[in-house]
């Protein structure tokens, strides 16, 4: 029949000496079965229900990542269409054309 027993360290920071902690109504090495009795009120029984998340913090998260998302579509679509009107401004602008005297001149500079 072995004996198992539980010691517990906390440490204050990576630099620091770890010390010994003695939990109440227990030795420094506390048999397990006693430090079971002892920690049993502090842990939980539904390991699966104390570490799911709360139900309304995901809808929050869902509701926040949704119009973050949305407001960035929002302005690239904006951004899109601007420069889209821009480049359509643009091309249906008037142009300048050459007349006889300018072309007669480009052929005297070659």
């Amino acid at each position: 029949y072995r004996s198992f027993t539980v010691e517990m360290y906390y440490r204050n920071g990576t630099n620091f000496e770890a010390h010994l902690l003695t939990l109440p109504s227990c030795t420094e090495s506390c048999p397990l079965q006693k430090f079971i009795q002892i920690t049993a009120g502090v842990i939980p029984e539904n390991w699966r229900d104390e570490c799911r998340a709360h139900q309304g913090s995901i809808q929050i998260d869902l509701i926040l990542g949704l119009a973050t998302g949305s407001c960035f579509l929002l302005m690239f679509i904006i951004l899109c269409v601007k420069l889209q009107c821009r480049d359509r401004d643009q091309s249906m602008g008037y142009q300048k054309l050459a007349s006889h005297n300018e072309e007669r001149e480009k052929m005297l500079l070659f």
